[in-house]
């Protein structure tokens, strides 16, 4: 047994080991870092069939390129190359097969190593988006100097993909995975921030609802002023159209009651100077129904007066009443109204008891 060795293959940070701190004796060990391939150092791997001691350390060079003297990407590269027993060691036959058999899609996902680097970056659900973002900013070119302490930091560099250089600022390990890990690959990969997408959305809608109320309230108080001047001018015919644009405008419903209110009172005004009592009666009732006031009241219980006691019959009807008649035997009423109908009425049932429809305007 004193001849046994164990090897633990893989990579860890220290505190991974350590289960429980109260307990793990783990100061009691020492890091080990393992640095890559110096050309010097890979020499013994440049015997390549038909190439002589000068070309095949030109080939070497080239692989060393592709790899940054990664160990295990460095000798798969030279085994590769001497199986391929090529006649023509150039430089663009050394890529082309660096192409076939690392960059190449299908060769990408068949690789362990490269396998091995996309799990691993992908493989800590609550970091995987810091990490890709981090690895993003070195792809820019940003200078990111290393943080040994950091989480984020420590798990991107055991995933292989990147290693502090001499200047201590973080790069990409190779040319290798630089063109297998690209800026689209950390793109197609990023989990989606839910909470940012639906924040963004959310607020994206209140400011698309209100953008609209306000084009909307500037727009309306644009016209806010030719629907006023409506209503005001009108005289015979009732300002309607006028009236209901008003109101739907924002903080005008107010005015539009006011305004339509005091078209009644005109109205009715006219009607007392020629003596039509009740024609202005309905005009008063019209305006008070429309916006109620003290002077309404007032208005309306003048040309009540003494009639008052006499009124034995209501007649509930709940759009404007325009116009109304009696027949001749005081049976029956007829009522015209702003629905473009007329309304018969039995005066002793007080029902109505027909509509005749069909009028193009209000009666």
């Amino acid at each position: 047994y004193q001849r046994l060795s164990f090897v633990l293959l893989g990579v860890a940070t220290p505190s991974q080991w350590i289960k429980d701190t109260r307990r793990t004796p783990f100061n009691i060990g020492h890091q080990i870092e393992l640095t890559d391939f110096t050309f010097q150092e890979a020499r013994p791997l440049a015997h390549f069939p038909g190439a002589d001691r000068g070309k095949g350390e030109e080939v070497l060079k080239r692989i060393l390129h592709w790899s940054g003297g990664h160990p295990y990407l460095t000798q798969k590269l030279c085994r590769i190359v001497a199986d391929e027993k090529i006649k023509n060691y150039s430089i663009e036959a050394i890529d082309g097969l660096v192409g076939t058999h690392f960059l190449a899609a299908d060769a990408s996902r068949q690789d362990s190593n490269i396998n091995f680097v996309r799990d691993r970056m992908l493989k800590i659900k609550k970091l995987s988006r810091q990490i890709l973002k981090l690895y993003g900013r070195i792809l820019k070119g940003n200078p990111i100097p290393d943080e040994p302490l950091s989480a984020i930091h420590s798990t991107l560099k055991l995933s292989g993909l990147v290693l502090p250089r001499k200047n201590r600022q973080l790069g990409v390990h190779n040319l290798i995975y630089e063109r297998i890990f690209t800026k689209k690959w950390v793109k197609d990969v990023m989990p989606i921030n839910w909470y940012k997408n639906i924040a963004i959305g959310f607020f994206g809608l209140l400011f698309a609802y209100g953008f609209s109320y306000w084009i909307g309230y500037w727009i309306g108080q644009s016209q806010r002023q030719e629907y006023i001047d409506a209503i005001r001018r009108a005289e015979d015919d009732v300002p309607v159209f006028a009236y209901e644009k008003l109101k739907s405008i924002p903080a005008c419903a107010d005015k539009a009651d006011t305004l339509l209110a005091d078209y009644w009172g005109r109205r009715a005004l006219r009607e007392e100077v020629l003596e039509k009592r009740d024609e202005s009666l309905l005009y008063r009732l019209q305006a008070l129904k429309v916006k109620e006031t003290g002077t309404r009241r007032r208005e309306v219980s003048h040309l009540v007066g003494d009639d008052y006691k006499n009124l034995i019959l209501t007649f509930r009807y709940y759009s404007l009443v325009t116009s109304i008649a009696f027949s001749p035997d005081g049976k029956r009423l007829a009522s015209g109204s702003d629905d473009n109908t007329v309304r018969l009425w039995d005066i002793q049932s007080r029902k109505e008891f027909a509509i005749l429809a069909g009028h193009k305007e209000y009666v």
